[in-house]
């Protein structure tokens, strides 16, 4: 099976789901890779911490799916030369 790449995948970077997707990508990696956020984590007292919903996680990955959707969705005149909208 063959992947088959949209037409201007050249200009992939323009688009605001890739946008949207590299800067999750990004804090994702932040979150995974750096022992620098567990010990700013471990100077958050434990009654803002304790203020935190327990499904953060969950709504954080549902605003993301969300966004990337939308993101997709609105015109992008940048990628067809339409400048005066």
């Amino acid at each position: 099976m063959k992947m088959k790449l949209i037409d201007n995948w050249k200009q992939g970077y323009k688009l605001k789901s890739v946008q949207v997707g590299a800067a999750s990508a990004f804090f994702y990696a932040l979150i995974l890779f750096s022992e620098q956020f567990l010990n700013v984590w471990n100077m958050i007292p434990q009654e803002l911490k304790n203020k935190i919903p327990e499904n953060i996680a969950e709504w954080i990955g549902m605003f993301v799916g969300v966004s990337i959707v939308l993101a997709r969705l609105k015109k992008q005149p940048e990628l067809h030369g339409d400048r005066d909208e």
